[in-house]
């Protein structure tokens, strides 16, 4: 038991030993604070101030704070140090001052609430911090950007109106977005697609074949049209070109029709031969 006693009051001498430590550190920070803010330098003798009030909290230090932040020109953070020290618990003169000067700040600054699911970090002007966030910002358009606990990012962008509260309310976590299942062509598709690549192929072999009637046909004329062997083959190559060129038409028509076709819908095609060419007629 004693042994005890003697552990705990060791372990209570260095907790106020660790205390006292941590003030001395706050009351060094106060002081060159002091200094800074003294001789004009109103953003540095801010950033000690509230590396004091990090470690030591108090309602005066956060109103010094927001008393540098106001002569550094910053409204927003200002706005919010005097509010935190009214909430603190400020006193006496301080306190007027504080509620005086927040009072004149509303022509520049607006607040904003940002409300976020859980583990949110929300950035917006000066401010980095977990939902929910109810801070000031200057007037104006700002960036929000929410970070979700799952890692998915989004912005928003806000209007933020002097002496106005300006709401933001995220309150569905964004899901990743899923790959839908790739589209697959059905056998009439398919069908379709052959029936007109057959159709551009025959169209294809009709060209050459009509290239080739050309240059016999070219032949045929220089022996005076007495050649029949060469008048017979310029026959044939007429006849195969206009088979391809009328087969190739057909085919193709007929894969654009079963490829526009729903399936189970009918189509009525027809191909009709005349002594000046072909029709072909298609109606689905």
């Amino acid at each position: 038991m004693t042994r005890l006693l003697a552990q705990l009051a060791v372990l209570f001498s260095l907790c106020l030993a660790t205390g006292g430590a941590r003030a001395d550190d706050a009351d060094a920070l106060f002081s060159r604070a002091s200094d800074a803010y003294r001789r004009g330098d109103f953003e540095e003798a801010a950033n000690l101030f509230a590396q004091a009030q990090a470690i030591a909290p108090s309602a005066n230090k956060r109103f010094n704070e927001a008393q540098s932040r106001r002569r550094a020109g910053q409204s927003a953070r200002a706005a919010d140090g005097y509010r935190d020290a009214l909430s603190l618990g400020l006193e006496g003169a301080n306190r007027d001052v504080a509620e005086r000067k927040l009072a004149e700040l509303k022509d520049d600054v607006g607040r904003v609430r940002i409300e976020a699911p859980s583990g949110t970090q929300i950035e917006v002007a000066h401010i980095r911090g977990k939902a929910p966030i109810r801070r000031h910002v200057e007037a104006g358009a700002h960036e929000v950007t929410l970070t979700f606990a799952n890692g998915e990012t989004t912005t928003r962008i806000i209007t933020v109106e002097a002496g106005q509260v300006t709401r933001l309310d995220i309150s569905l976590v964004p899901q990743p977005a899923r790959p839908g299942p790739a589209a697959s062509l059905g056998p009439q598709s398919i069908t379709g697609i052959a029936l007109m690549s057959l159709g551009g192929a025959s169209g294809i072999v009709a060209g050459a074949l009509g290239a080739r009637f050309l240059v016999v046909l070219d032949d045929y004329e220089a022996t005076d049209f007495v050649d029949t062997s060469l008048e017979n083959e310029a026959l044939a190559l007429r006849t195969a070109t206009n088979v391809m060129a009328v087969g190739g038409a057909v085919l193709g028509m007929a894969g654009l029709v079963v490829f526009l076709t729903a399936p189970g819908e009918s189509a009525d095609v027809s191909l009709r031969l005349t002594p000046q060419g072909a029709r072909l007629r298609a109606r689905f």
